[in-house]
């Protein structure tokens, strides 16, 4: 066999640009031990790609045997590669966290104001209790943040929801009850609490978030409950993570997983 020239070899520049691009067409980063070359059968799969830089699967081929023998060069296009590829993953992240946020406000289901400051508002609502009819089947996704003060002085405060159905009875019927107790340290803390429909008779999702033991004895409030919301998701549309292949056969170096990463689909 021929000894490679520098024609046959792929600049490093291009080099990663072309993984950065096979990355993203199979639209995950699967950062694994060991990694390994390309294998025949594969190189054709991403031949669109070499030849939107003007480069051939020989070339291509051959650049991966060139480099993989200079470990050093080598690890500078991946760690390249990786950076640019986090880079668009950060991206990804924000436009989804503003998206994400955009679409929880105008499906907020939560019926009452979004912000409490029980030093105040405890005379509104003295337990933070809420009522909120339900939808149908499916998942109710109750999240907010709460700050608890050291000289917050209720006892056994805690967070106690549950499905509720009118029995005419005194306390109703509860299912899928959730308790929570808080933390007094000062701190923000952000709390998501999953509650799955089962009982299909109930009518409800009801309870206290300020929930304590104090009775009607006076006491000194000093907590935070702020970013209220609770999302409702029908059962028809809760479906199981999709399993993400990994790219085939791309070589990385030997990394710690960060986390993956899908083009948007807008």
């Amino acid at each position: 066999m021929s000894a490679c020239t520098n024609k046959d070899i792929i600049p490093k520049k291009d080099m990663v640009e072309i993984l950065k691009k096979m990355y993203l067409t199979d639209g995950v980063i699967n950062v694994v031990n060991n990694g390994k070359l390309f294998a025949k059968d594969t190189i054709s799969y991403y031949e669109p790609i070499l030849k939107q830089y003007g480069y051939s699967k020989e070339q291509f081929d051959s650049s991966l045997k060139y480099y993989a023998q200079k470990a050093e060069a080598l690890d500078k296009i991946m760690d390249q590669v990786i950076i640019e590829l986090t880079q668009i993953d950060d991206q990804v992240d924000l436009q989804h966290n503003i998206q994400d946020s955009a679409i929880a406000d105008s499906l907020n289901l939560w019926p009452l104001k979004t912000t409490w400051n029980m030093a105040v508002d405890h005379t509104q609502n003295p337990s933070l209790g809420f009522e909120l009819p339900l939808k149908g089947q499916g998942e109710y996704l109750l999240s907010f943040d709460t700050q608890f003060f050291p000289d917050d002085s209720s006892k056994d405060c805690r967070l106690y929801v549950f499905f509720y159905l009118d029995d005419k009875t005194s306390i109703g019927v509860r299912t899928s009850p959730i308790f929570a107790n808080y933390t007094k340290d000062g701190e923000i803390h952000h709390r998501r609490y999953v509650f799955k429909l089962e009982n299909t008779l109930a009518t409800h999702l009801k309870g206290w978030l300020y929930d304590n033991a104090n009775g009607n004895e006076e006491f000194n409030r000093h907590a935070i409950f702020s970013n209220l919301r609770v999302i409702y998701k029908p059962a028809n549309v809760i479906k199981k993570p999709k399993q993400l292949k990994p790219p085939k056969n791309i070589p990385v170096k030997n990394l710690k997983p960060k986390k993956f990463v899908k083009p948007v689909e807008r």
